[in-house]
């Protein structure tokens, strides 16, 4: 069972992502794919993984103790964590196990799964940018829209 996600990246990651996926004749949707489980993998195989998840075992003691152990009046106050983020948004769908891992990272880096998401696309756009099959298919991207564009810019 899949469930469908909807996070706002950079306009930047936007457009590297659909170009990733123009040079390596896919879609948008496999270079999401690919960046979350390359994210995943790599997040699971760090040596500091253990001390994260005792990190955050602590947090969440703590968190629970403040819950069950209200004095008085709790206090409801909010605080906001906005991103300023005004890019465009990415639509995945994420099976069960993908979105349970993003989860457990998100409670580690206390964060949200839309973060996690945000730095997988991040990472992985980087990550395949600097490979040199990548930076030549992006040189011939843009010679192919440069010569559309002098195309749709003459006159007939």
């Amino acid at each position: 069972m899949t469930r469908p996600i909807a996070v706002r990246v950079s306009i930047e990651t936007q457009s590297a992502l659909e170009q990733l996926s123009k040079i390596l004749r896919t879609t948008l949707a496999e270079q999401v794919r690919l960046a979350v489980d390359a994210y995943v993998l790599d997040r699971l195989s760090r040596p500091s993984l253990d001390a994260e998840i005792k990190a955050a075992k602590s947090r969440f003691d703590r968190a629970m103790h403040v819950l069950t152990n209200v004095n008085g009046r709790p206090d409801l106050s909010t605080e906001s964590r906005a991103t300023g983020n005004t890019g465009k948004q990415v639509s995945l769908r994420l099976g069960q196990i993908a979105l349970m891992r993003l989860t457990s990272l998100a409670v580690l880096d206390d964060n949200a799964v839309a973060d996690q998401l945000r730095a997988a696309f991040d990472k992985y756009v980087e990550q395949r940018m600097s490979e040199s099959e990548i930076s030549d298919g992006m040189t011939a991207l843009r010679l192919l829209e440069g010569v559309d564009q002098l195309a749709a810019d003459s006159p007939n």
